[in-house]
């Protein structure tokens, strides 16, 4: 990633800057750690000893290979967004599971003033593994001829992909701003998304993704363009089969993003003919993000092992766990 280039593409925002960290854990992911010791006024966020689940899980049938955490030993500790989730997850023999609220939930309101009739259009990202360019001249068309309608228009480009030439260059060439949203190695990354998604007015995106969990629960009006809706492709899916070593894993993916039945059914707000008739779901966004569930500070410096008690009973249980795997 050039830091550079991506300083210079969202200065009319002030969005913080870019601070590329070390991933020592899931802890660390987008900043989340960072965002915590803010919080607690902890200068250097510690090593934390315990998995917290980032993103938005939408699929109601829920399975544990949905997740990177099929292989995780059972006695892990892992905080989940709701109660529906951490059910889930002790069904399938975790023992400390906690329902703390997504990581997003956190995160302060910024000091962005909302842009009437801005539009932000969150499109899918490339993975550092996987290039996808999913910005074609037909969709960014469609955007040129619907500029008159709004008051502001910009795509919002993960990372891996704001130093993709072709991508900023279609952009460039047709005159439509882009920012750069988040990072997994930026220690700011929650904290810009969440300026960003307090911007803007409405959020249309043609894909499944956190982001619609996010900019609606900063009161975003979020649609999934369904004219333009991106579909994976099969070879995409088969790579991520591949990865996490699941059989069956690619029929799986391809349901849970390319079904747009039972998406549309499960999510019939969401999908519009155009975005400017999307609408507000705060309430939802509350529920599916957890806000009921945020952890108090004590309880969270213990669950993350962030005590000389808790580090010291989280040694004990990494101790465990290897010798069991080392005799079993």
């Amino acid at each position: 990633m050039n830091e550079s280039n991506l300083l210079s593409e969202y200065k009319h925002l002030d969005l913080p800057v870019v601070k590329l960290i070390k991933i020592r854990n899931e802890l660390d992911r987008f900043g989340f750690s960072y965002v915590l010791a803010n919080m607690f006024d902890i200068s250097k966020p510690p090593r934390s000893f315990c998995c917290y689940m980032h993103g938005w899980f939408w699929v109601k049938d829920f399975r544990l290979e949905d997740s990177h955490y099929y292989s995780t030993p059972k006695t892990t500790t892992i905080i989940v967004a709701t109660e529906y989730q951490k059910k889930i997850f002790i069904k399938y023999g975790f023992t400390n599971v906690v329902a703390g609220g997504l990581p997003f939930a956190y995160v302060r309101k910024s000091n962005a003033i909302r842009k009437a009739r801005s539009l932000l259009i969150v499109p899918p990202h490339s993975l550092r593994y996987y290039n996808l360019t999913a910005i074609n001249d037909e969709l960014l068309d469609f955007f040129v001829a619907e500029k008159n309608k709004f008051s502001e228009i910009s795509f919002c480009l993960h990372a891996d992909d704001a130093n993709n030439e072709e991508v900023t260059s279609m952009l460039r060439k047709r005159d439509i701003n882009y920012i750069v949203g988040a990072h997994a190695e930026d220690a700011n990354s929650l904290y810009r998304m969440r300026k960003i998604f307090d911007y803007y007015d409405y959020v249309t995106t043609t894909v499944m993704g956190s982001h619609i969990l996010y900019a609606s629960f900063c009161g975003c009006r979020v649609s999934m363009l369904r004219s333009h809706q991106f579909f994976y492709p099969r070879h995409t899916a088969n790579m991520i089969e591949k990865m996490k070593s699941v059989s069956g894993f690619a029929d799986r993916f391809m349901d849970i993003f390319n079904n747009t039945e039972k998406l549309e059914l499960q999510f019939p707000w969401l999908f519009v003919d155009h975005p400017i008739n999307a609408v507000q779901m705060i309430h939802w966004a509350n529920e599916e993000i957890g806000s009921s569930n945020l952890l108090s500070k004590d309880f969270l410096m213990s669950v993350l092992g962030w005590t000389i008690k808790a580090k010291l009973r989280a040694l004990k249980n990494i101790a465990l766990n290897r010798l069991n795997n080392l005799f079993n």
